[in-house]
C-alpha cells in the first residue's frame, strides 16, 4: 500500500492499495515516480498534485 498525505492537514491526498515504489521526487512540484505493476508488465507512473484542491 502507498498514501500520500497532505502535511498541514492530515488529509488523504492519493492512495493506492497495490504495490508501489517510490523511485524518486522532483525537487520543486508534488511530483513522485512510482514503479507499479500492471498485470504482467510493470509500469512508471507519475503522480502530479499541483492541480489537487
Amino acid at each position: 500500500m502507498f498514501g500520500v498525505w497532505e502535511t498541514a492537514t492530515g488529509r488523504v491526498v492519493r492512495f493506492s492499495d497495490g504495490v508501489a515504489a517510490v523511485m524518486g521526487f522532483h525537487p520543486s512540484r508534488p511530483l513522485p515516480a512510482l514503479v507499479e505493476p500492471n498485470g504482467d508488465r510493470t509500469r512508471l507512473g507519475l503522480w502530479d498534485f499541483s492541480a489537487q484542491p
